[in-house]
């Protein structure tokens, strides 16, 4: 068993959980809020989101390069648009900057 790769590879995933510890998540402004009939119920987002973690963190592993400073640039750029999301969206509360965040990402 290779400890650098592994090692390696949780630097790359421990990053992506910190939004779950700092910004919670508000479940009673989620369900108060008026959704579509096609959203997902709150108890989704705690099986879904760790799986897109370990996925986003595994492709981030496989096409990490440190010679490609631009790469790493746009990727340090969207994990932290990405951990905005929970920010604007469960924190500040506010659906727009939410969405704009999620046209940035995009």
């Amino acid at each position: 068993m290779n400890f650098k790769k592994i090692g390696k590879y949780l630097l790359f995933l421990l990053p992506w959980f910190i939004s779950a510890l700092i910004f919670r998540s508000d479940t009673a402004y989620y369900n108060a809020l008026s959704r579509p009939i096609f959203a997902p119920p709150p108890f989704i987002f705690g099986i879904v989101w760790p799986i897109l973690y370990i996925l986003i963190a595994y492709v981030i592993y496989n096409t990490w390069d440190d010679r490609d400073k631009e790469y790493n640039i746009n990727l340090f750029l969207n994990y932290i648009t990405n951990q905005l999301f929970s920010f604007f969206f469960f924190t500040i509360k506010n659906p727009f900057l939410a969405f704009i965040d999620t046209i940035i990402i995009l």
